[in-house]
């Protein structure tokens, strides 16, 4: 059972105009990250005295690169706003060097985003706060862990899970 944990994340933009409403943007960052998976045995008891009989959690600490490609479609400028919606890819690929025992992950994933966003004008610089979901494609759960052959009681924690897909929320402010 997965827990929401925040995150954040450093990105640069490239915007290249397309057209009066289309923009292609590339805003290629890090994304700092946790989750915490809670396991809960179905033959232990609550009651036991000892709670790790019963319940344990894994917390897996996630550096992303990501470059994500999107297309942001924007509507009429009215007065100093201009809201826009934003469709693309993600690609990511997990930095981090902390590999847990219980659950491992893949390495690489791609997304699929949708998000939405405005244009705000103020007199010395463009603030655009956006609304992004991103979508994972790829079953990240690593299954083949030659390292757990000789302990039974680590691998059922991977044996117990049919597949683990990446799934975020992205608040970001650019400042342009």
């Amino acid at each position: 059972m997965p827990s929401h944990s925040p995150g954040f994340c450093v990105n640069v933009l490239a915007d290249l105009r397309l057209g009066k409403h289309f923009n292609l943007r590339v805003s290629p960052g890090m994304y700092f990250g946790n989750k915490v998976v809670k396991f809960q045995n179905a033959l232990g008891s609550p009651e036991d005295p000892d709670p790790m009989a019963y319940r344990q959690s894994q917390n897996l600490k996630s550096t992303y690169v990501v470059i994500p490609i999107d297309l942001k479609i924007s509507a009429l400028r009215y007065h100093n706003i201009r809201p826009y919606f934003t469709t693309g890819a993600m690609m990511l690929y997990d930095v981090g060097k902390d590999r847990p025992d219980q659950l491992r992950l893949k390495d690489m994933d791609v997304m699929l985003t949708v998000g939405m966003g405005c244009d705000i004008y103020l007199p010395f610089f463009k603030l655009c706060p956006e609304l992004k979901f991103c979508f994972g494609l790829k079953n990240v759960l690593q299954r083949n862990r030659p390292d757990m052959e000789d302990n039974p009681e680590m691998m059922r924690f991977t044996e117990s899970v049919d597949k683990i897909v990446n799934n975020m929320v992205v608040l970001t402010f650019y400042f342009e």
